[in-house]
């Protein structure tokens, strides 16, 4: 059997900001990932903790996943407006949820492992290498689009004295990525299921091949201005193969009361600083679109209606709604901060549910995808049914009369058409994703985002993370490599990812 032993140890990647929650310590007296024997269902359970951070990486500190594509702001202070944010680490994703399912995928390939009661309550073992592989892609996408070149051939090589990786590029990563989601989809059995150890879709084995055929989808479109041919071969097999198109089969994250949501814990414990950005309020109010209703509100957090004196009427009304500007002055924070708006208490419970990865933002990847002539689809059909789809999603009302606006309506040139899926892929992200969201701007350059007066560091959105400095202390041959072949000698937030080519 072939354990696992500290991953990275000489690269010591130290988790600072991403996927780190100071808060959240859960059962000191237990250790998920080395339980008494070896248990699957525990590790598993485990690893998808990590997709939340996809959201909201933090509860407190430095919430980029929502500020970079311009859905959030801060309500007291002016220090994330910055944009001079730590360097991004990827050690905690490696060490736990990475590792953990490299674990299941060993422990359900040994002989003398894989028929013990602790691994098969979780599963059978077809499944269970099935999801550990969907899981591990979903994550390496997320981290290969914010850094770029990574480990990943070489990653889980300490037990063979390797502790000095190779970084891939992301050319390679996308291309194993692609083969490697097609494997493990081919490898699930709808016949079987999995236990409630999957806390993201109930053991749902339907629900998990719709993720992997979306992740590949995800990933392919992004070839569209690199390698276009490439993509669309990608993109055709994994739309045949079936992805997320209903709300039922939504990737969502559920707090529980042990770990509290991050914009519940943010109301409570950080006098609430975190609210729905000027971008996003506006757009939605210039388009007299529902879902700001749904999203946000004039209710400050922890008071009722009719503490706030707000009225049935007023909570309907667009022009009561002001988003907060990010990166301004100290003197114009405690100006905006008097009328800006909150968000939509659905969102601050204890126990609140956050869209990752939706219909909405798959039926509009389909839609573009469609529209560049890569799947035989209708693309007014898909675009329309995206935004139907988000509508519904939020529980919001009058999408047809929407839909019929000419702002919205699919006409117009083809980068019309194109411009505005980014548009509505862009709305309907509003708290979910923030990787692909972030992805997307990077992508299209919609909406318009600019950094605002306190940020001095940068002129723009960055188009991509730093590795944290920790990096160069174990493996600098390696990245030094990585960074002149693939961010041209450069390790810096004006690199763009290899698939960004605008």
């Amino acid at each position: 059997m072939k354990y696992i032993k500290l991953l990275f140890l000489s690269l010591s990647f130290a988790a600072t900001f991403t996927a780190c929650d100071m808060t959240d310590f859960g059962d000191i007296n237990k250790d998920p990932n080395e339980p008494s024997e070896a248990n699957t269902g525990m590790l598993f359970t485990y690893a998808c903790t990590y997709v939340k951070y996809f959201s909201m990486n933090s509860n407190y500190y430095y919430p980029w996943t929502q500020m970079y594509p311009g859905y959030m702001s801060e309500k007291n202070n002016n220090q994330y407006g910055a944009f001079g944010g730590p360097t991004m680490s990827t050690s905690s994703y490696y060490l736990y949820p990475l590792k953990n399912c490299e674990k299941i995928i060993d422990f359900n390939s040994d002989e003398a492992e894989k028929g013990k009661p602790a691994i098969v309550q979780f599963g059978d073992n077809a499944n269970q290498i099935a999801v550990a592989r969907t899981l591990m892609g979903f994550i390496y996408m997320h981290l290969t689009d914010a850094l770029g070149p990574l480990p990943y051939t070489e990653a889980f090589q300490a037990g063979e004295e390797n502790f000095t990786p190779v970084f891939d590029s992301q050319e390679t990563i996308y291309a194993k990525l692609d083969a490697d989601l097609r494997e493990a989809y081919n490898q699930f059995n709808e016949s079987g299921s999995l236990s409630t150890a999957d806390i993201l879709f109930d053991g749902d084995i339907r629900a998990w091949k719709k993720l992997n055929a979306s992740t590949r989808m995800m990933l392919a479109i992004k070839l569209a201005d690199v390698d276009p041919a490439e993509g669309r071969s990608r993109f055709a097999q994994a739309y045949a193969d079936g992805g997320i198109e209903e709300n039922a089969y939504n990737l969502n994250y559920t707090f529980e009361a042990n770990t509290v949501g991050y914009l519940y814990y943010n109301g409570v414990n950080n006098n609430y600083n975190f609210v729905p950005n000027k971008y996003y309020v506006d757009q939605l109010k210039e388009l007299k679109d529902n879902r700001l209703f749904s999203t946000c509100s004039l209710i400050p957090f922890g008071k009722t209606q009719a503490e706030a004196g707000v009225t049935d009427e007023d909570l309907k009304n667009f022009d009561k709604y002001q988003g907060m500007p990010l990166g301004i002055e100290s003197a114009d924070v405690n100006t905006w901060n008097k009328v800006c708006c909150f968000y939509n208490p659905s969102l601050t419970q204890v126990t609140s549910t956050f869209p990752i990865i939706t219909a909405a933002r798959m039926l509009l990847i389909e839609a573009e995808a469609a529209q560049r002539g890569w799947i035989q689809a209708d693309p007014a059909q898909l675009y329309a049914a995206g935004v139907k789809a988000s509508f519904e999603q939020w529980g919001a009302e009058g999408v047809d009369e929407y839909l019929a606006q000419e702002a919205v309506a699919y006409t117009g040139t083809d980068a019309d058409k194109i411009n505005k899926i980014a548009l509505q892929r862009w709305i309907s992200g509003f708290m979910a994703d923030g990787f692909e969201a972030w992805s997307d701007w990077r992508r299209f350059d919609i909406p318009k985002l600019e950094v605002g007066p306190v940020c001095t560091t940068i002129d723009h959105i960055p188009y991509r993370h730093q590795f944290d400095s920790e990096i160069y202390q174990g493996n600098l041959e390696n990245y030094e490599a990585a960074v002149k072949a693939d961010l041209n000698g450069d390790d810096s937030r004006e690199q763009r990812v290899w698939w960004n080519r605008r």
